[in-house]
């Protein structure tokens, strides 16, 4: 199952009224567009910076094992 990376970052931005898409490039290491990029077009990110931002979107909704929504579960959701 894929990771639906545009819910993530939608998570990570409504956590904090100050979160930015270039605040969260700077903390996985990757640019702004790259992370546009993920959320509008549903890119799949490399694996490393897969692993950072889904640390960062468990920080930001303050639960450190959470499992990653994914795109099937998305799809189940509108049904």
């Amino acid at each position: 199952m894929r990771i639906d990376w545009s819910r993530i970052i939608n998570d990570i931005l409504r956590s904090d009224s100050s979160m930015t898409f270039e605040r969260i490039a700077r903390r996985i290491g990757i640019s702004k567009t790259s992370v546009i990029r993920m959320r509008s077009f549903d890119i799949e990110p490399k694996y490393s910076t897969g692993v950072a931002l889904i640390e960062q979107w468990r920080k930001s909704i303050n639960h450190p094992n959470a499992t990653p929504p994914t795109l099937f579960n998305r799809r189940k959701n509108h049904v």
